[in-house]
């Protein structure tokens, strides 16, 4: 659960500054704020040294160490300036076994996947490229991995619960997490959808059943890692294997990705409802602001009846 918030000096800007959407965009500021910074400092940096970004083996590895970093820090910075709190949902006890059991499902589902085209023929190695191509793929899951999270999960699902409760802010959080993705190279709406019905609920499933963000990072890494070590389409960078995937687009997805694939989609919202009973038998679902407050009148209506 999250750390125990503090009254704000002032109870006016304290009013203002707990209103979900001011935090949300202060937030999501803050952070790509960060981002931002640490882009221009690895660009200076890759100058000086006259080194060509593009053409580096540990550019991805440098931008997803920096920008992880970056997020951690000033994530952590906005829940103890703006919630006055301690941001328990990135303890680092317990984050190793939580992170390494999210990188073995994450990872699994799409192994599976992957295994499963192959036997069916449509997936075929073709190549193998140096384990030096490891180094790029360690950069791109851990950047998505961790920053997509804490804004998704760490921001936007967490603070909307407040007072949506959880199911809508589950819904809200999981098609903002597919709009994310509008930019990536041949993205359909096909591949929007498959994002946020099997990702974004087997990502927020995640977070509710153990009310901190590793295990979500996990599992996105995972599957992250393993997308790029595949190589499967869309080509983000070099990859440890070269690979053809063909046959029917149900099966192994449009352009947009394998997570359009009814096989890598059905496995990810089947994978999601496993956590999703289990934080719901916990009681990690809330409840949105006007169900509490009818409950509430509810209530004070009895206890006035009973009193003699």
């Amino acid at each position: 659960m999250t750390g125990e918030a503090k009254d704000w000096r002032w109870p006016w800007l304290g009013a203002v500054m707990r209103f979900p959407v001011t935090r949300i965009v202060i937030a999501v500021g803050m952070i790509l704020a960060g981002l931002l910074l640490v882009r221009l400092l690895l660009f200076r940096s890759y100058d000086l040294l006259d080194i060509d970004p593009l053409r580096s083996t540990s550019w991805w590895l440098a931008v997803g160490i920096m920008a992880a970093l970056a997020t951690h820090l000033t994530y952590i910075a906005f829940v103890r300036l703006m919630e006055q709190r301690t941001a328990s949902e990135l303890a680092l006890r317990g984050a190793a076994l939580e992170l390494g059991s999210g990188v073995l499902i994450g990872g699994g589902l799409l192994l599976v996947t992957v295994a499963t085209l192959g036997a069916l023929g449509y997936y075929r190695l073709e190549a193998t490229n140096p384990w030096t191509a490891l180094i790029p793929a360690l950069g791109v899951a851990l950047f998505s991995g961790y920053v997509e999270e804490v804004l998704s999960r760490g921001v936007l699902l967490r603070i909307l619960e407040e007072k949506l409760g959880t199911w809508l802010a589950l819904a809200i959080s999981a098609a903002l997490f597919g709009f994310l993705h509008f930019g990536n190279p041949d993205m359909s709406l096909r591949g929007l959808l498959a994002l946020t019905i099997g990702a974004g609920l087997l990502l927020g499933a995640a977070y509710l059943l153990t009310r901190r963000l590793w295990l979500a990072v996990g599992v996105h890494f995972g599957w992250n890692f393993v997308y790029v070590v595949f190589d499967l389409p869309p080509p983000i960078v070099e990859s440890l294997f070269e690979s053809r995937l063909s046959g029917p687009h149900l099966l192994i997805g449009d352009a947009s990705g394998v997570e359009s694939s009814i096989l890598a989609l059905t496995l990810c919202m089947a994978a999601a409802v496993v956590p999703l009973v289990a934080a719901h038998s916990k009681g990690h679902f809330v409840r949105p602001f006007w169900a509490r407050t009818t409950e509430a009148t509810n209530n004070e209506t009895m206890g006035e009846e009973t009193n003699p």
